[in-house]
């Protein structure tokens, strides 16, 4: 069941492989991840980040993470395509921030989210305190290799 601005329970969704690379749960895995990290204050390109709150899943933003995910796959090439404000409004999704990480080449969530967070630019992404949704994507392209979309946001409130 989709809820306001497309956010769901993770418990409820039901995501085809070709978005998710096979992996099984990868809904429930990639929030589990992000939102473990973000449980955890780090230190990201020198930015002290204080234990964050953690993030629920918007379907809305995973139809973004499904395109960026898929146009990369398509072109067999690690390319930030478009832009991420675009996608999410083609959605529908009303927001205040926006942000994405993209990522070629990993097998499971625990090896995208190490090698993540070891990047300041996408560390800071995840540990941002102005998001709280998120998203994600895996496509594989022809050749087998995979490519990764996480998209970050905060909704406007709805008056």
């Amino acid at each position: 069941m989709i809820g306001q601005n497309g956010a769901v329970k993770v418990a409820s969704l039901d995501l085809a492989d070709e978005q998710t690379c096979g992996i099984s749960n990868f809904a429930g895995a990639m929030l589990s991840a992000v939102n473990g990290a973000r449980a955890q204050a780090r230190s990201c390109g020198g930015a002290a980040y204080g234990a964050a709150p953690a993030l629920g899943w918007n379907e809305l933003l995973g139809q973004a993470s499904i395109e960026q995910a898929t146009s990369m796959a398509t072109a067999n090439q690690l390319a930030d395509t478009g832009s991420i404000t675009d996608r999410a409004t083609r959605t529908g999704y009303e927001f205040q921030a926006v942000g994405e990480n993209i990522a070629q080449g990993y097998t499971s969530v625990p090896k995208l989210m190490e090698a993540l967070l070891a990047s300041d630019e996408h560390c800071r992404k995840i540990m941002s305190p102005a998001a709280t949704e998120m998203a994600a994507a895996c496509v594989k392209a022809s050749t087998g290799k995979t490519y990764w979309a996480q998209t970050f946001a905060k909704h406007t409130p709805f008056e």
